[in-house]
């Protein structure tokens, strides 16, 4: 899956969550995460375009790493849980996020 290709979903996938992601370069702006490419009308000058992502996300126990490229960068985005599996009963929906970006 993409991650622009619909909204970010709850660990146990019975929520929508509310984390969009949108980086600026160069006075263009780029969706990362959620589909707002498609929230504003053509033409509008809000709209955004998803930026390239390279593969399917990497997937780990504590992290998910997507990676994008795009206006001349690569940028890795991940999400790190500081939670781990035998604790999903008292799980809440925190995630600490990491951009990293590279020529």
């Amino acid at each position: 899956d993409n991650a622009t290709d619909d909204w970010v979903w709850h660990v146990r996938n019975d929520k929508v969550g509310s984390m969009t992601a949108i980086i600026r370069i160069d006075g263009r702006s780029f969706s990362l995460l959620g589909p707002l490419h498609n929230a504003c009308p053509e033409g509008s000058p809000l709209r955004v375009q998803p930026m390239q992502q390279l593969g399917p996300a990497l997937v780990l126990p504590t992290r998910t790493i997507y990676s994008f490229a795009g206006s001349g960068i690569t940028l890795n985005m991940t999400f790190a849980s500081p939670k781990f599996l035998e604790d999903l009963d008292s799980f809440r929906p925190v995630a600490l996020v990491e951009f990293a970006a590279f020529p």
